[in-house]
């Protein structure tokens, strides 16, 4: 007796909701200024990722009115900078405030 090979599974998660890590990077523009980390309650903190996505494992995390510098943005994310330790990675801007000298 023959058996008809069964079709592969579906993947759990659309293909367009996939991130593809090709094309995380794209659309980052080159910037410098300083910003103040801004988490969204007084008390919290804000995780610096290794890469531009949610899903990125955590690097370090700030608590509110720490100083880093943005070397990059995309409009939702940007590449941030720390002097104090020689950090670098990404915050979602919405959790950052932008000095005005």
């Amino acid at each position: 007796q023959v058996s008809a090979p069964k079709p592969a599974a579906k993947p759990s998660t659309p293909a367009s909701k996939v991130e593809d890590p090709k094309n995380m990077y794209n659309g980052f523009q080159h910037v410098s200024y300083e910003v103040a980390v801004r988490p969204s309650t007084p008390s919290g903190f804000v995780n610096m990722r290794w890469a531009p996505s949610k899903s990125a494992d955590v690097q370090c995390i700030y608590y509110a009115d720490t100083v880093l510098q943005v070397l990059a943005t995309n409009g939702v994310w940007s590449q941030v900078y720390d002097m104090m330790t020689d950090q670098c990675g990404f915050i979602m801007n919405e959790y950052l405030n932008k000095y005005l000298y």
